[in-house]
């Protein structure tokens, strides 16, 4: 980047008129929000997509714009979907586009790169930005090197009854969370991340959570609450050099202080997109990025949590915002050329309205979100997750399968909602900020 360049300023382009004939079929990997971001991206602008899942059928799967491949529990029969994505692109003229939207499909890509490129198009990190971005311990320590700024954090080794855990000068309360999550979650860990109050608690969560090749780490809680949490979201190309850029800022999430941005606006963040651009770059790194921080109250830097190396649940924010992150990725994967992108429109809302709800039924509860604020909250929202009147299917099957929980349980949430308690006086909060 040249002296006095901002990495928010558009990127001059010159682009050339799109190669005629037949666009190239697009096949997206999980059809969580995540995929549905990509599949409505694509699918409205005629470009063909197939999305692959397995039971039970998330909303996305259900989306007008894509056409749904149902197979076995991608954990348990991973030969499934391999020969089922090498059946649909036998032959195929032109050849189709792979984008995955997970953890688990971005490292099945890349246990499988070479069979699959031989029949599909896509870009995703090459092999050490992949171990990077999955392993925090790898993550955290490359980053402090790199010059990005990270929580303190300690990394134990061994078992419980070995490890010793020892918060040092992080102190407490403090995180304990394992440093690979998708292999914590494959192997069914019921826990993303947990609170140790004390060195008893911690010694208990220690010992709860280890298994055996899955090293755990504790962190330290970077003061702030669900509103100090940044994001950045990008397509990088296969030189490594970013294509577009987008960053946001989460408003509130479920669950509450680390679950998914259930609420989000589209914000300029100068530090953020500069770091960010500092990391990947010494990644050497090509495909979709999303990179989350924390702003530090103590100091006002921003402190890196994660980065996923695939598209995100937000990405519909970018979108709404005049960032099409997806359809840019595809013109990159099929070697078109992307037209110059302007700023994007700040102050963009975007609400997860389901997952919304339950961050304020939670919230409610412990007397930290009246309902009257939640629906302020809400005005001037212009992006949705979900919602969508050209494609309602999915929020129509979301909305079904809520109203099938019946009609005790609806029941027993308005009592949360209108302000009412059962008891005595108000329920008190026992707020445990943490990272995500």
């Amino acid at each position: 980047m040249k002296q006095g360049d901002s990495p928010m300023s558009p990127k001059s382009a010159h682009p050339r008129r799109p190669r005629r004939g037949r666009k190239s079929p697009v096949y997206v990997l999980g059809a969580t929000t995540a995929g549905l971001a990509v599949m409505r991206s694509l699918g409205r602008r005629g470009i063909p997509v197939f999305a692959l899942e397995s039971p039970p059928r998330p909303p996305g799967h259900y989306s007008r714009y894509a056409r749904p491949i149902l197979l076995p529990d991608f954990r348990e029969n991973e030969g499934a979907w391999l020969d089922r994505l090498l059946l649909c692109a036998d032959g195929a003229d032109p050849r189709p586009v792979l984008i995955p939207a997970g953890d688990d499909e971005v490292l099945f890509v890349a246990r499988h790169r070479r069979l699959l490129a031989e029949r599909f198009r896509f870009n995703i990190p090459n092999d050490d930005a992949l171990s990077v971005a999955c392993d925090k311990a790898l993550l955290y320590r490359f980053a402090a090197e790199t010059g990005v700024p990270v929580p303190e954090t300690r990394f134990p080794e061994g078992p419980p009854d070995e490890a010793n855990p020892d918060p040092g000068e992080i102190g407490f309360p403090c995180l304990v969370k394992p440093t690979r999550s998708h292999l914590w979650r494959r192997r069914g860990g019921a826990e993303k991340l947990a609170v140790a109050r004390d060195r008893h608690d911690l010694e208990r969560l220690y010992r709860k959570m280890w298994r055996p090749g899955e090293p755990l780490m504790i962190q330290e809680i970077v003061p702030g609450g669900d509103n100090a949490l940044y994001g950045y979201l990008s397509c990088w190309d296969r030189r490594s050099r970013p294509l577009v850029l987008f960053t946001k800022r989460k408003l509130r999430q479920h669950p509450v202080h680390f679950g998914n941005g259930s609420l989000q606006v589209s914000e300029r963040n100068e530090t953020t997109a500069e770091q960010s651009i500092l990391l990947l770059s010494a990644l050497a790194y090509s495909g979709v990025a999303s990179i989350e921080y924390k702003r530090d109250d103590r100091d006002g830097s921003f402190k890196l949590l994660d980065l996923n190396p695939r598209t995100v649940s937000g990405e519909q924010l970018a979108v709404d915002s005049g960032v099409d992150i997806p359809y840019i990725h595809y013109l990159d994967v099929i070697g078109e050329d992307a037209p110059a992108t302007p700023p994007f429109r700040e102050g963009v809302k975007y609400v997860h309205l389901s997952w919304d709800v339950q961050s304020l039924l939670s919230q409610r509860k412990k007397g930290t979100l009246p309902f009257h604020r939640w629906l302020l909250s809400l005005a001037g929202v212009r992006s949705f997750a979900l919602l969508s009147l050209s494609d309602p299917a999915p929020s129509l099957v979301l909305l079904g399968r809520a109203s099938r929980l019946g009609a005790r349980k609806i029941a027993a949430a308005l009592p949360i909602l209108i302000g009412r308690r059962r008891g005595k006086g108000p329920e008190r909060s026992s707020r445990a900020p943490h990272n995500s």
